[in-house]
């Protein structure tokens, strides 16, 4: 469906401006991942974020231009097409392009747990630093507490992560949307390295909100379908 009605029908709503923000946000790792292979000085590689497919006309500039080059502004961006069409067209995009990403990374760099290592680095530190700069260093303790900041800043879809049992030393949380899931993406030989620097990137991101947590991750194959099991830890 596309855009129809009035403008003041069309604005943006307080979820879907968090929706878009979160679709930046992941975004953004891909470039830290390509800042990573492509800065190295002993091993420079040209690594480039090539679609498998053509992208929606709508969104070519999120693949074509600098990402601090982007009118961030979902409003201006939407232009006269539906807002839930286009951020659907806008997710799907980055995800392909971070699979697209991976799989020319590994072309590249034959050496499999180099390319791993580097990557998880990448990962874990965008993490880090996207907690920082939503909580400013805050401290959390309590794991029940600090799951929900992760929620509030995560750049998957907050509905995908599930509670299980929770305590303020351990919190159990099932993530039911993993890569291994994802219909366009469970076919590519980098789905598990996909998986393994999200995972990377939520240890980041917990590693800011307290220096005593600690988190187990454990792949699942439910009749539902892939999943992961997080165990959040608190040592204080």
């Amino acid at each position: 469906m596309t855009g129809a009605g009035p403008w003041h029908l069309r604005e943006p709503s307080i979820e879907q401006e968090h929706r878009f923000q979160r679709a930046i946000t992941l975004h953004s790792l891909t470039d830290a991942w390509i800042r990573e292979l492509n800065g190295r000085q002993d091993r420079p590689f040209a690594i480039e974020r090539i679609s498998r497919i053509t992208l929606n006309q709508n969104l070519w500039l999120f693949e074509k231009k600098r990402l601090d080059d982007l009118p961030l502004d979902l409003g201006k961006l939407v232009g006269a097409q539906d807002i839930e069409d286009f951020l659907y067209e806008l997710e799907t995009t980055i995800q392909v392009i971070q699979i697209s990403t991976l799989e020319n990374a590994a072309q590249a760099i034959t050496q499999t747990q180099e390319l791993k290592s580097v990557l998880q680095k990448a990962s874990w530190n965008h993490g880090k630093l996207r907690a920082e700069v939503i909580w400013k260093g805050g401290w959390m303790e309590d794991t029940g507490t600090a799951f929900h900041a992760f929620l509030e800043g995560c750049p998957f879809t907050p509905g995908s992560f599930l509670a299980e049992r929770s305590s303020k030393s351990e919190f159990t949380f099932l993530w039911t949307q993993p890569p291994g899931r994802v219909r366009m993406l469970k076919d590519s030989p980098c789905v598990h390295l996909m998986e393994s620097l999200f995972e990377e990137w939520i240890r980041g991101y917990f590693y800011t909100l307290g220096r005593s947590l600690r988190l187990e991750t454990r792949a699942l194959d439910l009749p539902s379908g892939r999943a992961i099991r997080f165990t959040l830890l608190s040592s204080s």
